[in-house]
């Protein structure tokens, strides 16, 4: 049986999604982008060899895609926030992260939830560098992290073997279930909604991927959610 080599450019794309996450973790520097990233990425590119555009990181309609996402992202943030608002859900403490290290101390890795790169940059203040930090972060990593691994990775997987309303809520939830550790910042009533609401805004951008056929959209969208809600919202001062 003969076998096909995997070209350079695959092998070298495997290798440095696995080995960069861990030079990261070296200076100190964690968190959720460490497989966002890298797993779609080394399964779809590194892998299977196909490519980048497999994840969504494609240039169609990138404009139309762009625009309404920062639209839908403004929308989503300050709808989802005043609602949290409305019911007495903003403003918690930072500091009741203490459960969530006991966790990680379980790891072979000594990790705290104080160290992750999003925890440093929120609790940073409103000074402009880390205005802008946390900006570039939560549109960056968590926003098109989060959404290749989600929508353009676990949702499209889905979609090949389920309808693809189907593969939208599935993932949805499943994506609203990994914010469980929220069960330890916020009193657990606060909690179910808070994944309610994750889930709602994760089928959201799914359709929002399925209708651009592109990240960038949601990404963008997701990206701005997540740094207006979290810092003017759930932890703001009150």
């Amino acid at each position: 049986m003969i076998t096909t080599p995997i070209p350079l450019s695959r092998l070298a794309l495997a290798i440095a999604v696995v080995i960069i996450p861990l030079v990261l973790l070296c200076f100190g520097l964690y968190g959720t982008f460490s497989f966002t990233f890298s797993i779609p990425l080394f399964w779809q590119a590194g892998i299977l060899g196909k490519g980048i555009g497999s994840v969504g990181l494609r240039r169609r309609s990138f404009w139309p895609a762009a625009l309404t996402g920062i639209l839908t992202g403004f929308i989503i943030a300050f709808s989802g926030g005043f609602f949290l608002k409305a019911l007495g859900m903003t403003g918690y403490s930072m500091d009741k992260v203490h459960e969530i290290n006991s966790f990680l101390s379980t790891l072979p890795v000594k990790l705290t939830f104080q160290g992750e790169v999003g925890y440093k940059l929120l609790s940073a203040g409103d000074r402009s560098k880390g205005f802008l930090s946390y900006l570039g972060y939560c549109l960056f990593l968590v926003g098109l992290g989060e959404e290749i691994f989600w929508r353009g990775f676990i949702q499209r997987k889905f979609s090949n073997s389920i309808p693809k309303n189907f593969s939208i809520w599935i993932t949805a939830l499943l994506y609203g279930l990994v914010h469980s550790y929220l069960f330890f910042v916020v009193p657990v009533k606060d909690g179910f909604v808070f994944l309610g609401l994750i889930a709602l805004a994760g089928a959201f951008w799914g359709y929002l991927y399925e209708y651009f056929d592109n990240i960038w959209c949601p990404a963008l969208s997701h990206g701005l959610t997540a740094f207006i809600v979290w810092k003017y919202f759930v932890f703001a001062p009150v």
